[in-house]
């Protein structure tokens, strides 16, 4: 499975000081406690959502390391390292993940850190203007 890295707002791949729990907690009001769970849910394929409820814990198991791993990324190449674990991952191949996509999608989990970085990097932008501009 190829993807593609995220990039800022320029296009270019980003890097950042804070991990994108940092940013994403920040921008969201989240405890960085409920930091897993809440991004898990979001990067969840839609009916996973729905039918998280009735798996066992430990079939998610894989998809919080990924979660909690991508936390921990500052730039673009961090990501792509994760993504590349999670889909080298033996433990992620069972047929409720691979055929029923009862896990994350790393396509919806690239889109919340693109997004998250791309937020930040506009409002650094608007404060670099206004301040310019006193």
């Amino acid at each position: 499975m190829k993807t593609k890295q995220p990039t800022g707002g320029s296009g270019q791949p980003f890097e950042s000081r804070e991990t994108f729990a940092e940013r994403y907690c920040a921008r969201h009001g989240l405890e960085p406690t409920a930091f897993v769970n809440t991004v898990l849910r979001a990067a969840l394929y839609p009916h996973a959502r729905v039918l998280r409820w009735l798996l066992p814990w430990s079939s998610l198991a894989v998809d919080r390391a990924f979660v909690d791993g991508v936390g921990r990324v500052r730039c673009a190449e961090d990501f792509h390292n994760e993504v590349r674990d999670f889909v080298e991952d033996p433990a992620g191949h069972t047929w409720l993940r691979d055929v029923l996509h009862l896990r994350v999608s790393a396509r919806r989990l690239r889109r919340l850190v693109r997004e998250t970085f791309e937020a930040e990097e506009r409002v650094g932008r608007l404060e670099t203007k206004e301040a310019a501009m006193q």
